[in-house]
């Protein structure tokens, strides 16, 4: 009997002895487990609110951006995603950005100067993070898989929202990037993309005219935000101020503090990783007449360069 987790714990409870049945249930709470980053993967491309080309349709804020309401996935839309798993490497690097090719004028019958590569580069090794539960014997036995679906849910809701959190401190953890408020949010956003398009200018690394930019923001700010990008979705000819620089998407969470929202160019140097996703073991405990079951994922992020962010105050 398959329950709100889809597990089916009816089938473990016939065969809570065999050895197999045990292997077999921990390969249905990984899976289990993984549901929410394989939705989030799928839902990719896709906007909760779609944007019309002549900005005169919703406004495309990001809410969670995942099918899977119950997990905050809209910091995956920042980060650059380098997949380890299956990797024997504890860690990834982030190049420097003098690793870059510049070109340069090339007169008839000269040679093509070649650059030496830089070996300067930022490692990041996976953080591990885990936990364990028993499942009592008479939960089985009175068949309370409620209980164990209650348990299952929390592991994994728990899992994701400190996955997101440690994404999150990264961008509010970044100093050095205040962006002055100037006359009102739309000119303070103006203000921001500009310098972190001059700022990337001036590393090497060719942003070009009218990159993607992204707003991250307390949930608390979403409205004031709204009003700020809707000029340009409902008066985009009339003469009032106006964003001019490309805002794809608004990424609002609880675990932004709304005391100022960050503007970013999304990748480049901001990366994550996921060594292992969010796996299951299991073992007999004959003592407590319990089955432990502990969990265990790996993963970790890095911004090698804050000049991607501006964090913008509000007055």
């Amino acid at each position: 009997m398959r329950n709100s987790t889809g597990i089916d714990w009816e089938a473990f409870t016939k065969d809570v002895d065999d050895p197999q049945a045990i292997k077999d249930l921990a390969l249905d709470l990984s899976d289990y487990f993984k549901e929410p980053a394989e939705a989030a993967a799928k839902a990719q491309g896709t906007k909760m609110f779609p944007s019309d080309g002549n900005l005169t349709g919703a406004i495309p804020i990001i809410n969670v951006f995942s099918n899977t309401a119950e997990v905050d996935f809209g910091y995956e839309r920042v980060f650059d995603f380098v997949d380890m798993r299956g990797s024997t490497s504890k860690t990834f690097e982030i190049l420097d950005t003098t690793n870059g090719i510049t070109f340069e004028q090339v007169k008839e019958g000269d040679v093509i100067k070649l650059r030496k590569v830089s070996t300067a580069k930022a490692p990041v090794g996976y953080l591990k993070y885990g936990g364990g539960l028993g499942f009592l014997d008479d939960w089985f036995r009175f068949n309370q898989y409620y209980l164990m679906d209650d348990i299952v849910r929390d592991v994994r809701a728990k899992y994701y929202n400190t996955m997101a959190g440690v994404h999150y401190s990264l961008i509010t953890g970044l100093t050095g990037i205040d962006q002055a408020f100037a006359t009102d949010d739309v000119t303070t956003i103006n203000n921001a993309c500009a310098q972190i398009l001059k700022d990337l200018e001036g590393k090497g690394y060719a942003p070009g005219e009218n990159p993607s930019f992204k707003i991250l923001c307390g949930v608390g700010l979403k409205a004031r935000i709204a009003k700020a990008l809707a000029a340009a979705f409902y008066l985009p000819n009339s003469n009032n101020n106006q964003i001019v620089y490309n805002i794809d998407e608004v990424i609002a969470s609880s675990k932004i503090p709304d005391a100022n929202y960050w503007v970013c160019v999304p990748g480049i140097k901001s990366k994550r990783a996921v060594w292992d996703d969010l796996n299951s073991e299991s073992q007999r405990d004959a003592l407590r007449r319990a089955e432990d079951i502990t969990w265990e994922g790996k993963f970790n992020a890095a911004i090698a360069d804050k000049l991607l962010f501006k964090k913008c105050a509000l007055a």
